[in-house]
């Protein structure tokens, strides 16, 4: 048997004793860094996005300089988890906004949704896949902007219906298979949350930007 194909037999503990530098050492960290990448996939959780103060220009006072008092992303990620119904906001090429509620999920740090293939909505994200989603409280508002995808890899739909009926019960399954149904990931760009129960509302107003996919 080769180094090479012996080294790809040893087990994790013996690797760690291979010389630093040498050519078997190499090879194994090669190898732990694949099983590495098995284990957390490349496009799996997202960095935490940026939180500052949005742009507000007519403010009767200069935001301040530091993030103090800002809302942490922990605090968006549990509305836009625990939301029943969120508003979601798409617009046509002749410019005409249409606002509708939906049921969806936060997964895999991103919002998903289904809608018949013939709404409104879905006919404007095939033209624009530009869109906004808000949760449904708007005393304790996340609004979302991002851009939607459609997912049809039926692998993705099957985890995703998992996640959707534990949430809301029921199988939704069978209904996306038979009614024509077209599911939405939408990825996030930018994100504000308003709190009006925070002890400064002003300075609590935050604005997370998410890192470019």
């Amino acid at each position: 048997m080769s180094a090479k194909l012996r080294e790809q037999h040893l087990p994790d503990k013996e690797k760690t004793k291979l010389a630093p530098g040498s050519h078997l050492n190499i090879t194994a960290k090669i190898l732990l860094e694949s099983r590495q990448d098995q284990k957390h996939p490349k496009g799996g959780k997202m960095s935490e996005p940026q939180a500052s103060h949005p742009y507000w220009p007519d403010a009767l006072e200069k935001p301040p300089d530091t993030t103090t008092g800002l809302k942490p992303w922990s605090w968006a990620l549990e509305r836009l988890e625990k939301s029943h119904n969120y508003w979601i906001a798409t617009s046509p090429p002749e410019g005409r906004s249409h606002l509708m509620l939906v049921w969806g999920i936060w997964w895999q740090d991103a919002f998903w949704f289904s809608t018949g293939r013939r709404t409104r909505k879905a006919k404007n994200i095939a033209a624009d896949p530009h869109c906004v989603i808000g949760t449904e409280k708007a005393d304790e508002a996340v609004i979302l902007e991002g851009v939607a995808q459609e997912i049809t890899d039926r692998a993705v739909w099957k985890q995703l219906v998992a996640e959707y009926n534990r949430k809301y019960g029921g199988d939704v399954g069978p209904l996306l298979e038979t009614s024509n149904s077209c599911v939405f990931r939408v990825q996030p760009q930018v994100a504000f949350g308003q709190d009006e129960h925070a002890a400064n509302f002003t300075d609590a107003v935050t604005r997370w930007n998410f890192p470019a996919s």
